[in-house]
């Protein structure tokens, strides 16, 4: 792993580096957080902190640091947006979305890139935990934006990431 390639990244395994993660915060020191499949998924505390399964292949943690590093450098990329409520947009493009999308949507982009729990989503449709309900949305959401070069990508047992990448193709 090249956690060198930018340097002001620090790269920590969470939870047992939780001092240091505390200590980095108070600093403004940028954090990727490496988390244990079976550990508790960190709230994050601020813009500098990221986070991604200590399970990731040596190129997803890359990507996740240069991505986090281009976040904080203001890199200009273009984020998707929510218009006139019910139109998604991203790169000269759009999609009408249906209200259950949109309510999706809107919580999926205040994380772009970043997961969100099933059970928050779940709960935003109404659907019961564990139910095929929140499935069957996130299927009919991946069709709808996929034109658009979004996807919704699952994070196994953790919950879902809006993001214009899929995780099982690298970029480049």
């Amino acid at each position: 792993m090249r956690a060198s390639a930018v340097p002001a990244v620090a790269v920590l395994h969470w939870p047992s580096e939780a001092s240091l993660r505390a200590h980095l915060q108070r600093l403004g020191r940028p954090r990727l957080l490496l988390i244990e499949p079976t550990g508790p998924v960190p709230s994050l505390v601020d813009r500098y902190e990221d986070w991604v399964l200590a399970t990731a292949d040596d190129h997803e943690v890359e990507l996740r640091i240069d991505a986090l590093a281009r976040r904080l450098a203001g890199a200009p990329d273009e984020l998707p947006t929510l218009e006139d409520g019910d139109l998604l947009r991203f790169e000269g493009g759009w999609v009408a979305l249906s209200p259950t999308e949109t309510k999706v949507v809107r919580v999926l982009l205040d994380r772009f890139d970043r997961c969100v729990t099933r059970a928050t989503l779940e709960a935003l449709v109404g659907a019961a935990p564990g139910s095929s309900s929140l499935n069957s949305v996130v299927k009919r959401l991946r069709t709808r934006i996929s034109p658009l070069g979004l996807t919704v990508n699952n994070v196994h047992g953790r919950g879902y990431v809006l993001s214009n990448r899929s995780f099982d193709r690298p970029l480049g």
